[in-house]
């Protein structure tokens, strides 16, 4: 893969976008970009989950993104988008780029999104670390409640879903990096 592509994960709390993100940017060739919005957001010292702070996140992640596109770095790109409005821009600009994107909604029951919040919560430093995690404990049994609603309320066609409940991390990277190599370009 030798073209510079827009790759976006979405996906509620704990439907593994950090873990696939992570292994994707360590598989896919051409010095990827891993660009974590929540990792952008947390940037400013004292970032809430509010909307001037995800919309900031937001716009310095588009202009990464062109950025690593325009010097012929993949980009991967993760954040519970929840609504089809957050990933447009981001499918746009590979458009006027000439480039292609890839779309792909994590999902998984409410119930195992939960349970994966809170196991996450019982990580150490170094293993948040080692899977891509913010290290602070943020994110709770109701946060991942509240993002899942959202989700569920804004349901879009657009995008490749993938259930992280049937499906291993290692198939939901192969199911990922087969569209990639298969010339898939997700609907917009």
């Amino acid at each position: 893969m030798n073209n510079p592509f827009c790759l976006i994960l979405s996906g509620p709390s704990g439907s593994g976008k950090s873990t696939t993100a992570k292994k994707l940017w360590q598989t896919i060739d051409g010095n990827p970009a891993y660009l974590s919005l929540d990792s952008i957001k947390h940037i400013i010292r004292g970032a809430r989950s509010n909307d001037y702070f995800l919309d900031l996140a937001r716009e310095s992640a588009l202009l990464l993104t062109e950025n690593y596109l325009r010097l012929g770095h993949p980009t991967i790109v993760d954040k519970a988008f929840g609504s089809y409005r957050y990933v447009k821009p981001f499918v746009d600009l590979a458009k006027r780029l000439s480039l292609k994107s890839y779309y792909f909604k994590l999902n998984a029951p409410l119930n195992t999104l939960v349970e994966r919040v809170e196991d996450r919560r019982k990580l150490s430093l170094e293993e948040k670390i080692q899977r891509g995690e913010w290290p602070l404990p943020v994110g709770n049994i109701d946060t991942a409640t509240r993002i899942y609603e959202f989700f569920e309320k804004n349901k879009h066609p657009e995008g490749i879903e993938i259930d992280t409940e049937k499906n291993s991390p290692d198939q939901v990277i192969g199911e990922i990096l087969s569209r990639i190599k298969g010339n898939f370009e997700t609907p917009s």
